[in-house]
């Protein structure tokens, strides 16, 4: 997880993480999907994508702030902008119930 974190924090999608809306859909994206990069496996659950995010932020947020998402799309549905942006940096989500079906 230190790698995923780390290279989303490095990288062009930390200032997207500014705008709430974005935020909101990151968090979503994050819950119940493994994003790998070549050997590396990644997965966060509905607390740690918050926290993640929120932190992400440098907003003085809480994870309670995203979770639970009580607006739009459910958790575990990725958008097409995060899964975009997270492809330029290398990572790949598949979905956790059917690991065989990338998103």
């Amino acid at each position: 997880m230190k790698e995923f974190k780390k290279e989303v924090n490095e990288s062009f999608i930390k200032d997207k993480l500014r705008t709430l809306d974005y935020a909101e859909a990151f968090y979503k994206s994050m819950c119940n999907v493994i994003w790998t990069k070549g050997e590396i496996t990644n997965s966060f659950s509905f607390r740690e994508a918050a926290r993640f995010v929120a932190e992400s932020r440098e907003m003085g947020e809480s994870y309670l702030d995203f979770y639970p998402s009580m607006t739009g799309d459910k958790e575990g549905t990725v958008s097409n902008e995060v899964r975009e942006d997270l492809r330029k940096i290398g990572w790949e989500g598949t979905d956790y119930t059917f690991s065989n079906l990338t998103i």
